[in-house]
């Protein structure tokens, strides 16, 4: 199963507001997409990684970017 990098962070951030950052882990995110969690790792090195381009998501879409 392919997906985009993008689509990847759509779902980590529709997991944390679902769950709470708390629940956030590459196991869960990846049982949502119906993947691996090891296939996660073609997209984003570790978890670091993800946060990172959520956080970044976040504010382009709070500045109107996105």
């Amino acid at each position: 199963m392919k997906i985009s990098r993008e689509a990847l962070v759509a779902e980590g951030l529709a997991l944390v507001e679902e769950r709470g950052l708390a629940k956030l882990n590459m196991r869960a995110l990846a049982d949502r997409l119906g993947m691996q969690q090891s296939s996660l790792y073609w997209y984003v090195r570790n978890k670091d990684e993800l946060m990172g381009l959520m956080i970044a998501s976040l504010y382009r879409q709070a500045l109107g970017q996105a």
